[in-house]
């Protein structure tokens, strides 16, 4: 749906907000919100999503257990 928006003009892509780099991607905060998406350089793009990762909070409430020993997936 981004994609689209972007060839459509009714969105267009900004610099990073971390560091002002371009080319972007656009990282979606709430995927209920399609096209309120936020810019950030693959750099940023990935340490966002690294340090989501990392937070036992969003860890436990995608069902996953972490441990030093092991590391189970749900289901």
């Amino acid at each position: 749906m981004v994609g689209q928006a972007v060839r459509d003009g009714r969105l267009i892509p900004q610099p990073c907000e971390k560091c002002g780099a371009s080319p972007t991607h656009a990282h979606h905060d709430d995927y209920s919100k399609p096209l309120d998406v936020r810019w950030l350089c693959p750099v940023h793009h990935a340490e966002h999503h690294h340090a989501a990762i990392d937070s036992p909070e969003i860890v436990a409430a995608l069902g996953f257990s972490l441990t030093q020993d092991e590391a189970t997936v749900p289901g």
